[in-house]
């Protein structure tokens, strides 16, 4: 690993289709002017929870991508998305458009504006490879993203670039309380459960993540749908296969997570990873004598140039 930086200095986001959606976001990019990083340009995506940021969230990452060999070169934006005030099929809707430019037009959308005003300007260029990583509701939200692109337009190449990882997802539905009490960070209060049972009907947002909510049905009809789709027509099954790739997530279970039910979402890939002594919120956070949020995205990196 090289002595000098691969990256600028963490920075504002800035996205010319933003309109404050996004504000606090934060983005990590690469000091080369090409990001050609073998193999190939890689953009990675962190989606944060009910109640999370994209700071807090993901606060012990930059650091760690840093020291990860395979991500240098990598673009990483940490979205902060208003979780608690908006529907998850909003701001899914949102990330599909922030999703759509960094397949199409990063440099001149996305990339250039959050430049350091000291730093040349990108070329135009795309990514190969955008890595979707999401936290609890980030998982749902990521996902809808995902399939509410792919409905509008997505290419068989773009479907190709794009991979999910997700850390103790609530794509099966929640413990709204208990979610409520994760994403205040209200464990240590004596009662906390109560204070969030009673908080359900002033975060309306939260409805959809409830267990068998019509949101989460929708989203997991829609994703075996838009399998069933992709797979059709396909002369083997490794071809099939890959073909619905974009639409299967790594995902990674906390043993202590009460918040989340944890039963495996469409065809997923199994078995998914349980994490000892972890919990719904500890899962995503590394520290120096843990270390499997960082393994589990190295997975995913070390998946890329994998042929389709």
């Amino acid at each position: 690993m090289s002595s000098t930086p691969e990256h600028h200095p963490l920075g504002e986001l800035t996205w010319l289709g933003d309109n404050d959606w996004f504000k606090g976001s934060r983005v990590l990019l690469s000091l080369d002017p090409l990001a050609i990083a073998p193999p190939g340009q890689t953009a990675i995506i962190f989606l944060h929870g009910w109640g999370g940021s994209g700071a807090e969230t993901w606060e012990a990452f930059p650091p760690a991508l840093r020291a990860l060999p395979q991500a240098t070169g990598a673009d990483v934006f940490f979205l902060q998305y208003p979780s608690r005030d908006k529907s998850a099929a909003v701001c899914g809707g949102k990330v599909a458009e922030f999703l759509r430019d960094l397949l199409r037009a990063p440099s001149e959308q996305i990339v250039n504006p959050s430049l350091p005003s000291s730093a040349s300007p990108r070329a135009p260029a795309t990514y190969q490879h955008i890595l979707i990583v999401g936290h609890s509701m980030g998982a749902a939200v990521g996902r809808r993203a995902v399939l509410d692109l792919d409905r509008d337009d997505l290419t068989d190449e773009e479907r190709h670039r794009i991979r999910m990882l997700f850390f103790a997802p609530a794509h099966k539905g929640s413990s709204l309380p208990l979610l409520i009490r994760s994403g205040l960070h209200l464990d240590w209060l004596p009662g906390s459960t109560l204070v969030g049972a009673a908080l359900t009907t002033y975060y309306r947002s939260l409805h959809d993540l409830a267990e068998d909510s019509t949101f989460l049905t929708t989203l997991e009809g829609d994703s075996k749908a838009a399998r069933d789709e992709r797979a059709r027509g396909h002369a083997t099954p490794a071809a099939a296969a890959a073909a619905v790739r974009y639409l299967r997530a790594r995902v990674c279970h906390a043993d202590g997570d009460k918040v989340v039910a944890q039963d495996r979402f469409d065809d997923d890939f199994r078995p998914a990873q349980t994490i000892r002594h972890t919990n719904h919120r500890s899962i995503c956070k590394p520290r120096e004598q843990y270390q499997d949020p960082v393994k589990a995205l190295k997975g995913l990196l070390d998946e890329r140039g994998a042929k389709p």
